[in-house]
């Protein structure tokens, strides 16, 4: 099995670190506004540069304002709700989220998750994609 650090879809900009955003930030147990917010400013001088800065910011007002909505209740949404509401439709696509919400709240069926998400590429781009991992 190899290192999933030493791979980078889409660029080398995460590669170059010695921690990367995604490590800090499971490792802190940061929630994903702020883990985005990491991604963007540790990235931005060698990928989108103002751009980046900007979702930065854009995040850090997401962030903020949700997190003033959800108040003490942290109400969750089923995932159920999520794919309806986002006219999410293709049995595949559901397959999948239903799959990431086993694997984001459970960390296990990481093979079957894999398995949905190559599905869905095949069906939508002909092709798998084998990290060599896992």
């Amino acid at each position: 099995m190899s290192n999933p650090f030493e791979l980078q879809v889409g660029g080398t900009h995460y590669k170059r670190l010695c921690i990367q955003p995604f490590e800090f930030a499971m490792r802190n147990h940061w929630d994903f506004g702020a883990a985005s917010i990491l991604k963007y400013l540790t990235r931005f001088e060698d990928k989108a540069g103002k751009q980046d800065l900007e979702k930065c910011l854009h995040f850090i007002e997401l962030r903020n304002a949700l997190s003033h909505a959800i108040g003490e209740s942290r109400s969750v949404i089923p995932m159920s709700q999520y794919v309806d509401a986002n006219g999410i439709t293709c049995s595949l696509h559901r397959r999948a989220f239903f799959h990431l919400e086993n694997y984001a709240y459970f960390l296990f069926d990481a093979e079957v998750l894999r398995e949905a998400v190559n599905d869905l590429m095949t069906d939508r781009y002909g092709e798998q994609m084998d990290l060599g991992i896992g």
